[in-house]
């Protein structure tokens, strides 16, 4: 996988998800964070999962009311009954110094779910189901190594507008 791909989830950041100090809340992203890892996570593991893990999320810049959030899921690991997934926020805001838009990336996770089953217990998950998105063995697989730069999805949706739509394109490491 050499991209993130098309988010899971892209909203407008809005007024009701603030802090006392007028960004959105750091409790929002991670919602919407463990959102599309678990959707990414329904790819090998459709019946049901729970998260039992979220890494060190290190907020970078904050989110804006009015921002663009992408959430960009994918797995990078599967286990017998565990799967991995990284998730890459990026934000597409209005700059005004720029006088164009701009994507920030904001914060990233490394997220675990266990697959389920309806009765609560863990739940092997179908070795049919791990190569058919490239993972091979009972131990997971093949990580997938994360690109550099713009996720391909965003970058793709900002050219497809057109340059008069868009002056400017700043992406922050």
């Amino acid at each position: 996988m050499k991209s993130m791909g098309e988010p899971r989830i892209r909203v407008i950041a809005m007024p009701k998800d603030t802090n006392p100090a007028r960004n959105i809340f750091g409790g929002w992203l991670l919602s919407h964070i463990d959102l599309a890892g678990a959707l990414a996570a329904r790819e090998v593991a459709p019946e049901r999962t729970v998260t039992i893990s979220m890494k060190e999320v290190l907020f970078k810049e904050p989110v804006f009311v009015g921002d663009a959030v992408s959430f960009y899921s994918r797995i990078t690991h599967v286990g017998t009954t565990s799967i991995t997934v990284i998730v890459k926020v990026v934000v597409q805001r209005f700059d005004h110094n720029a006088k164009g838009l701009i994507c920030v990336p904001v914060t990233e996770a490394e997220v675990t779910y266990v697959s389920m089953d309806a009765a609560g217990n863990k739940k092997p998950i179908d070795p049919e189901l791990k190569k058919i998105h490239g993972f091979k063995g009972i131990l997971g697989g093949i990580p997938h190594e994360i690109p550099h730069g713009i996720p391909h999805g965003i970058l793709e949706f900002l050219q497809n507008r057109g340059k008069s739509d868009i002056s400017v394109l700043k992406y922050k490491l």
